[in-house]
């Protein structure tokens, strides 16, 4: 009788599908990926309307969600997963929908659009997350950014392959322009003309898997209504080119952010008629292979020095670009970062921006105002005189680990842009660089895109039941302590994560001193750790994300105030203390690997693993586990300026990487401590320098073992926190003794001991 039920249900959800429109389609599908048990307890109706809105409500016994398309829709169903089901659905595919058994009924409820674009990425996320993402992590992630709202999602994957086509359609060899790529992680800057050839050539099974990936992408992301936004030709070209058109005009590019000559990225004027060439068999490659909505991302000179700063030229440039790409598609809109405005603002002046701008027809090229929370530029450059604009959250830089996320500030500045920005404004834009830090806070800003979005109070009260999986006073509190006081606390004084800095001398050889503020502040954040290990609803996987989150965060900034007792030690000649300090630096250390091993989000053996997973042969995973290493550390060659911009406070890397890090820096210290001189800095450097490059190499460390783990994580987590509240207790009335301070702040013990 219960099989004969099931097969009924089952009936009459297929009889109800069939009858769907294609936007109600997607949206059963979606239900089907996240929470298939529930799939036929949702109706979705498409109702065609002016305004982008919808309306959830329980009739029947169902959950029915009415909106005008499939974006609408999607944003009903996670509107009711976050606020009546307690549910999350994280962008990574490591943490599990959790779904109540039988869903809970609801109010009526509807809310319509504010702004027509949602845009979300950058190209750099593309490097320090996406790199070595399948099928299965960009299903989850197109899930996260439709229910999200997000309806304009950069579309970057398999560009390599377009252009190879492109260019050896044009003469030059296989070899010449794999080798004209960067390896995976870097890509992006390579996109961006900043760097050509560092750890390339782009093996051929790369170019082919990405294509057929990103078929894929963009086929699921227009079946949940969104507009991929296509790459486009920018003028940046291999510098072999050279060679075959020895006539065009195609100028070398300043060496960017440290690298040599050999990475050099070479610009084609657009006024050259070889561009117009290139743009026309770009862009019929890419509408072949990917279609097109008519929306293609392009930066020229990102971070890079102008060939000319004649507003003149400027302006040539910009037609130009947009010029060769109507050729092909009359409809198209180009898409393009400001980020340039600001880095480099003494050579973007006013009349060089507007020259720019203005030569691109009006409603033609859509901008992102790149940090809001930071800087608007749209009000610097007169709404950028007209042309349409989206408000982006950048939110960090690197993925670089760190806890503070100005809510308050960002809330503040996209409800000025909703009142002052002009009839140009079209939009909010995410554009991270990272996906490690703060996930909450894109939840949160996504919705300020509607109308009726819940107030700060609300929107934390449900993220915390969401994340506990239930509704608990205890883990409340708790989020409500990190929400205004540690995350968007402006006083707060830790972050980031200290664990994971290069080990530096101070200048002038002058001790460092530890502020009673942040040993004060870790006394709050443990504090509050304490508070969500003492939670009983505990099972969650997003509890447990938190709990490492917080313990990250806790255990780093302990450790900052050992390396500074360290260094003290070092200088008075204090040589007990000194060697005390680094046993306790060293075992805070192992402590952290192994908190941070709680949670598969915080893995460095996954990035590895992922990246290896793309390779064919034994000497492609070996290459692409090299790519993979350097981004996180050296970033570049040994010594790279840009070593630690993308340092991630993970499991296997605190412990292979930065563990040993510090250990040179003990060592030398200790030893010039022991001869009653200064450490020579050179020494450190060269020393630090070389482990680096060997790790990146896989000379250091080539196998990355893990310690294993006795206990749940909960248990585990618990036996740290009775470990170290004495001791952050002991810091904190340390600091305000050396301050003259009163020993005010306390560490509170919770039941768990």
């Amino acid at each position: 009788m219960k099989k004969l039920k099931l097969i009924i249900a089952a009936l009459a959800v297929g009889t109800a599908l069939s009858a769907a429109t294609k936007d109600e389609q997607a949206l059963y599908d979606l239900v089907g990926r996240i929470a298939p048990q529930h799939q036929s307890n949702f109706v979705f109706k498409q109702k065609k309307q002016k305004a982008e809105t919808y309306t959830i409500e329980s009739k029947g016994g169902k959950v029915v969600i009415t909106g005008s398309n499939a974006q609408a829709m999607a944003v009903g169903l996670n509107y009711y997963l976050k606020y009546v089901c307690h549910t999350t659905v994280s962008w990574l595919v490591s943490s599990p929908v959790v779904m109540p058994e039988k869903l809970p009924a609801t109010k009526r409820l509807t809310q319509t659009a504010r702004c027509a674009d949602r845009f979300f990425l950058n190209y750099c996320t593309y490097g320090y997350t996406m790199p070595w993402f399948t099928w299965t992590d960009w299903e989850r992630l197109i899930d996260w950014m439709a229910l999200n709202g997000i309806n304009m999602p950069l579309a970057n994957t398999g560009a390599e392959e377009i252009a190879y086509r492109v260019y050896t359609s044009l003469g030059m060899s296989d070899e010449d322009t794999r080798s004209f790529f960067t390896g995976p992680a870097h890509l992006p800057w390579h996109r961006m003309s900043n760097i050509d050839k560092w750890q390339g050539p782009l093996p051929q099974s790369w170019l082919k898997g990405q294509l057929a990936l990103q078929k894929k992408i963009v086929a699921r992301e227009r079946e949940l209504g969104m507009k991929p936004i296509l790459p486009g030709f920018s003028g940046h070209v291999p510098g072999a080119l050279r060679e075959l058109f020895p006539n065009a005009k195609i100028s070398k590019l300043q060496n960017w952010a440290g690298f040599r000559d050999e990475t050099s990225c070479y610009f084609l004027d657009p006024q050259d008629s070889l561009f117009a060439e290139i743009q026309h068999r770009y862009i019929r490659e890419v509408i072949k292979e990917f279609g097109t909505d008519h929306i293609y991302g392009i930066d020229p000179f990102n971070e890079m020095k102008l060939p000319s700063e004649d507003p003149a030229y400027l302006a040539a440039v910009a037609k130009g670009i947009y010029g060769t790409l109507t050729d092909i598609d009359p409809q198209a809109t180009w898409l393009q970062m400001t980020w340039m405005f600001y880095f480099d603002k003494a050579t973007w002046t006013p009349e060089r921006v507007k020259a720019f701008l203005t030569a691109v027809p009006q409603d033609k090229l859509i901008l992102l105002d790149y940090w809001g929370e930071y800087q608007e530029i749209w009000r610097l450059h007169e709404k950028y005189h007209g042309q349409p604009y989206l408000w982006c959250y950048l939110g960090n830089f690197g993925g670089n680990t760190h806890y503070n996320a100005e809510f308050n500030k960002v809330r503040t500045r996209v409800e000025g842009t909703f009142k002052d920005g002009g009839s140009n404004f079209s939009g909010l834009g995410g554009t991270l660089e990272g996906f490690d830090i703060n996930p909450e806070m894109h939840e949160y800003f996504y919705e300020k895109a509607w109308t009726n979005y819940p107030s700060d109070e609300q929107f934390l009260q449900a993220l915390a039941d969401r994340h506990c999986g239930a509704e608990d006073e205890t883990f409340r509190e708790a989020w409500k302590t990190l929400y205004y006081d540690i995350i968007d606390g402006q006083g707060y004084a830790g972050s980031p994560n200290t664990a994971t800095e290069y080990p530096r001398l101070n200048k002038d050889n002058k001790p460092y001193a530890t502020s009673g503020n942040i040993a004060n502040d870790n006394v709050l954040a443990f504090n509050v750790w304490q508070q969500l290990l003492s939670t009983k609803h505990n099972t969650n996987a997003l509890f447990v994300y938190d709990a490492v989150n917080q313990g990250r965060e806790v255990l780093g900034t302990y450790f900052y105030c050992l390396r500074n007792d360290f260094s003290q030690a070092c200088y008075a000649r204090d040589i007990a203390k000194a060697e005390q300090k680094a046993k306790e630096m060293l075992e805070t250390l192992d402590d952290l690997d192994l908190l941070l091993g709680l949670h598969k989000d915080f893995s460095f053996n996954k990035w590895v693993d992922d990246a290896r997973s793309w390779g064919q042969t034994p000497e492609e995973k070996e290459y692409f586990e090299v790519n993979a290493r350097t981004l996180l550390t050296t970033w570049g060659f040994k010594g790279h300026t840009l070593r630690d911009y993308a340092r991630r406070t993970w499991h296997g890397l605190v412990a292979h990487f930065y563990k040993h890090r510090w250990e040179i820096f003990i060592n030398h210290s200790l030893n010039a401590a022991r001869k009653g001189v200064d450490v020579d800095a050179n020494n450190l450097r060269d020393d630090i320098f070389q482990f680096e490059w060997n790790f990146t190499q896989k000379l250091a460390d080539p196998e990355l073992t893990e310690a294993p783990v006795s206990g749940t994580p909960i248990e585990v987590m618990r036996r740290m926190a009775i470990k170290y509240s004495p001791l952050i207790q002991q810091q904190a009335d340390q600091n305000a003794s050396n301050e003259g301070q009163e020993k005010r702040v306390k560490v509170t013990p919770h039941d768990f001991y």
